[in-house]
């Protein structure tokens, strides 16, 4: 049976970060279509909100910290260019992000690159696997997997469910590197663990075909559950395909193990939000740092 695959060029809209959203529970969740029907929309977003940054000039150094404190994705292009200067990791990822996709200011594909290696290069997981892709998809550098293929497994290393899912994309397809289903599985597994759709939707599809892993429905079903759930519109068609070929069995083990993935992922969430306000509260006391240095 073939499923509709989730590819890094079909999942990478954008340099935005996703939001990892924890899977809803229909009650009673009778039936898959009970499943079905609580899908939650998987949002691409910059992070951050806050007041708009007040016009450059003169300021005091305490207008500059204060200033600084402001989420950077408000903060003027000038501003948020002075703050990636002083090395804070996040501005010159976010400065990439903005010149990359002609956010408040034209497209500039060669600050982007410049901006995505700073931050790639100073270990920003994000700026890592924006840096990785550029390489992938040949945009503002000469296309190349050899190159993609490392910032990936930089940023993957870091835990990044994005470079996670696009390594198993690249094993899985031979993509840049040797075919390897067994890697393929194992990175879309840890991806999937923190709650990444597409990653759950190429979970399920490895799943139906017995690729890396032995052909298990129960699985497959549990995953592309949550993968709709997460809003991967791909995993909900696979649905329709794959209802038609489950056993009772397979949807009695596939509900129980549906509720076992689905609070391992909501565990592995809460996780990684506690990280993230940790790093986000850290890396707001180093900007403000380097606005009074």
């Amino acid at each position: 049976m073939r499923l509709l695959p989730s590819t890094i060029r079909d999942f990478r809209l954008s340099h935005a970060p996703f939001v990892l959203v924890a899977p809803c529970r229909a009650d009673g969740e009778r039936n898959w279509w009970a499943a079905r029907s609580c899908l939650l929309v998987l949002c691409a977003v910059v992070a951050g909100c806050g007041q708009q940054s007040q016009p450059s000039g003169d300021r005091s150094q305490s207008q500059a910290v204060s200033q600084a404190a402001k989420p950077l994705n408000e903060l003027t292009l000038a501003d948020l260019t002075k703050i990636a200067q002083r090395g804070d990791t996040e501005a010159q990822w976010q400065l990439a992000v903005r010149h990359e996709n002609g956010q408040k200011t034209a497209t500039n594909l060669v600050e982007a690159t410049k901006w995505y290696r700073k931050a790639a290069e100073a270990g920003h997981a994000e700026g890592q696997y924006s840096f990785g892709f550029l390489h992938f998809a040949g945009k503002g550098v000469p296309e190349n997997a050899g190159e993609a293929f490392k910032w990936f497994t930089k940023a993957a290393d870091q835990g990044s469910a994005k470079a996670q899912f696009a390594l198993g994309a690249m094993y899985r397809d031979g993509e840049g590197i040797a075919q390897d289903q067994v890697k393929a599985h194992e990175f879309f597994q840890k991806a999937a663990n923190q709650g990444l759709a597409p990653a759950q939707n190429a979970l399920g599809d490895m799943y139906v075909n017995g690729q890396g892993v032995s052909t298990n429905l129960a699985e497959a079903f549990a995953w592309l559950v949550l993968a709709a759930q997460g809003g991967s519109q791909e995993a909900g068609k696979n649905l329709d395909l794959l209802v038609g070929f489950l056993e009772v069995g397979d949807y009695v083990d596939g509900q129980a193990l549906l509720e076992k993935r689905r609070d391992a992922i909501r565990e592995q969430i809460a996780k990684q939000s506690t990280l993230r306000a940790l790093s986000k509260s850290s890396g707001e006391l180093d900007v403000t740092r380097a606005a009074e240095a």
